[in-house]
């Protein structure tokens, strides 16, 4: 999907089943470690509390916004295929316009990419699967 960005500049996004896996890694990398301090929740909370509690180590972490921004940045160059600007990398996206940022993270969120990068820890329905429900 290209996505058209202010003064003429472009992004082309994957598709978010398309995403590579060392990508998609290093977005649950960022993420594994901000969660790290909700290691430790009661197991008995129930899943809106869970979620909670999991924001709240997040933002409360040692990283904190900075590490939100960095998980954000880490779907950002996951779902990028291509961009205007140059080479899809770090240091190309330090360099771009906020507002640009901004609209491809809006077209992120909006596209699924956040769930298709988040881990799946589910049971498996194959029958032949170590982890299927019991």
């Amino acid at each position: 999907m290209r996505l058209e960005l202010p003064h003429d500049s472009w992004a082309e996004l994957r598709e978010p089943d398309e995403i590579p896996r060392k990508a998609a890694r290093q977005f649950r990398k960022v993420l594994y470690r901000l969660a790290a301090p909700a290691r430790d929740l009661d197991p008995d909370l129930d899943a809106e509390a869970q979620a909670l509690a999991v924001g709240q180590a997040m933002l409360s972490s040692d990283d904190g916004m900075d590490g939100v921004e960095e998980l954000a940045e880490a779907m950002l160059l996951a779902a990028v295929s291509e961009w205007s600007y140059g080479a899809v990398c770090q240091a190309v996206l330090d360099d771009m316009p906020d507002k640009a940022v901004d609209m491809i993270y809006g077209a992120c969120q909006a596209g699924g990419y956040i769930e298709k990068l988040m881990p799946d820890f589910g049971g498996s329905a194959d029958e032949d699967s170590p982890t299927k429900p019991s």
